[in-house]
């Protein structure tokens, strides 16, 4: 009887407050995945040259916000340039397109 009472708690709980679906319409390749998870990682790790230590050795100091903001905007929109034009995606029709599809076919 537990059982029975946590199913009907649990599909209350649901149907009263419904998931919000999100669905993608682009579809992105592995090439293109592993690009910006590199970037993820390594883009906003960035420096600039700072002069050098007493022993010679360079010095670097970190970007300014507004310069890495502008960096870290900056990549992927270059590197989902890139991947769309040499086709490392692939564009999916939204609902609404096949909808209108299934209705000409």
């Amino acid at each position: 009887m537990i059982d029975i009472d946590v199913a009907r708690n649990r599909f209350e709980r649901e149907s009263q407050s419904p998931d919000l679906q999100v669905l993608e319409t682009e579809y992105l390749k592995p090439e293109m995945r592993f690009a910006l998870g590199i970037l993820e990682r390594w883009a906003m790790v960035s420096a600039e040259p700072n002069g050098e230590d007493s022993a010679g050795r360079q010095c670097l100091k970190l970007m300014d916000e507004k310069v890495l903001v502008d960096r870290a905007f900056k990549i992927p929109r270059l590197a989902f340039a890139y991947g769309r034009s040499n086709g490392l995606t692939v564009v999916l029709p939204t609902m609404e397109e096949m909808r209108k599809q299934l209705e000409e076919a």
